[in-house]
């Protein structure tokens, strides 16, 4: 049995009057977990609240979550790692579509989410494989997935083809390992210069593929999270930072722009907390904004690597001249996202706290 608990904290979100329980992030690890509990309740929310619009007067929507919220509910500040897959192993055996045999597989895989999820995503479609676990899970519990690491298709490039030949970012990297042509320096440049995992283009895709009033599963530098996209064709992600836990009145962050400095907490019902003036509420030094300042700072780190790759070009061209054997294993050590398959999807599976 498990000794790990999680933190619960209870929100009232948007139009919805009921106070809902949302489980929040402590380490680096379990977020898949974490985001399939949360976005499960928030569906729920909008579901029965949608229900009662269309058919007023009518007896309210069974809520396919009461066992999961109750839960919750009843646990108080904390509850165990093994009570929530218990939890959510009868959610999906009452409620899912998933025939026997993969309903198995990912009811045995449920315990194994506190570690992480592998996901190989669509770089075109702003999904994910329909092959693998991943996609498995989502479909098993009902759940939209997003992420907004897009390339556009066509750009007139070399590469065009290949992204769309090849779609998902395990493919990209299985060409890149094979191939070292124009189109494998272009995909390399494109991933680098977009190493944070989301694009003008993808918020579009998203825009475009996402109806409104919904809320799914969003994959963004190797975390899952809740994410809500507005009538207003605005997104916002639910805050699970444990550092919030006591700031009952922090619930969404606004995702409007890559580098988040456009991007503004809200409560509940997505009022801005600074038309509140409560942003001397917000914590200092959270794992928010600690996490900005590491994107930015390996931002920072690739830009000067281009530019010491740009001065230090001529003498690579000599070396490669003198030892074509090391050709290979010189491009490949100058490129951090040439790595070994399995370390690629070791990072894909790896989580971190925003």
């Amino acid at each position: 049995m498990s000794a790990v608990t999680f933190s619960i904290k209870t929100i009232c979100w948007s139009q919805y009057e009921q106070r809902t329980p949302i489980l929040l992030q402590e380490e680096n690890g379990p977020c898949p977990l974490l985001a399939i509990v949360n976005t499960l309740l928030l569906q729920a929310d909008i579901g029965a609240r949608t229900s009662e619009i269309d058919n007023p007067g009518l007896r309210k929507v069974v809520d396919k979550t009461r066992d999961l919220r109750n839960v919750l509910l009843a646990c108080g500040d904390r509850i165990l790692l093994d009570l929530v897959v218990e939890t959510l192993a009868n959610y999906l055996q009452q409620n899912s579509d998933l025939d026997n045999k993969s309903l198995a597989i990912v009811v045995s895989h449920l315990p194994s989410l506190i570690q992480g999820l592998d996901v190989d995503i669509n770089l075109i479609t702003g999904t994910c494989s329909t092959e693998g676990l991943a996609h498995m899970l989502f479909q098993g519990f009902g759940l939209e997935f997003t992420h907004g690491w897009c390339r556009e298709p066509y750009l007139g490039l070399s590469s065009d083809a290949v992204f769309e030949d090849h779609q998902t970012y395990d493919k990209i990297q299985d060409f890149l390992l094979k191939d070292n042509s124009g189109a494998a320096f272009e995909i390399r440049e494109w991933l680098e210069k977009n190493s944070t995992q989301l694009t003008d283009y993808g918020l579009q895709v998203m825009d475009k593929t996402l109806r409104a009033d919904l809320v799914s599963v969003f994959f963004r530098n190797n975390h899952f999270s809740t994410l809500y996209k507005g009538a207003n064709h605005d997104f916002y992600l639910l805050i699970t930072d444990r550092d919030f836990s006591a700031h009952e009145n922090y619930v969404w962050q606004s995702l409007n722009s890559i580098s988040g400095g456009e991007d503004l907490f809200f409560t509940g019902d997505l009022t801005p907390l600074i038309e509140e003036g409560l942003t001397n509420e917000r914590p200092e030094d959270t794992a928010d904004r600690r996490f900005a300042a590491e994107l930015q700072e390996q931002e920072d780190i690739a830009m000067a690597k281009r530019l010491q790759q740009k001065y230090d070009e001529p003498s690579k061209n000599a070396s490669r001249a003198r030892q074509p054997s090391d050709k290979h294993r010189a491009q490949q050590s100058s490129k951090k996202l040439q790595n070994d398959p399995k370390e690629e999807k070791k990072k894909t599976k790896g989580c971190m706290i925003v």
